[in-house]
């Protein structure tokens, strides 16, 4: 007859510690892998004026949703006075 639980003490600490251990490994393969946002309250570092998008020298060109949401709001502005 065989048994799918832990029969001792032994073997109930050893499942216990085989499931932290894969959850410990999963949180850190996550933690290294997971993208990095910037928070909203702060500019990308990457701006090169600070988060002032009208007045960066790429705005026009520029892919950051910030800049994208400025120029189309900009747009709908012109085209509907």
């Amino acid at each position: 007859m065989t048994e799918t639980t832990p029969s001792t003490r032994r073997d109930l600490l050893k499942t216990a510690l085989r499931g932290g251990l894969l959850a410990a490994l999963a949180a850190t393969g996550y933690i290294l892998t997971a993208p990095r946002t910037a928070p909203a309250d702060k500019p990308d570092p990457a701006c090169l004026d600070g988060g002032a998008c009208s007045r960066c020298g790429i705005f026009s060109h520029c892919r950051k949703p910030a800049a994208q949401a400025l120029r189309n709001a900009d747009a709908d502005a012109s085209s509907n006075p």
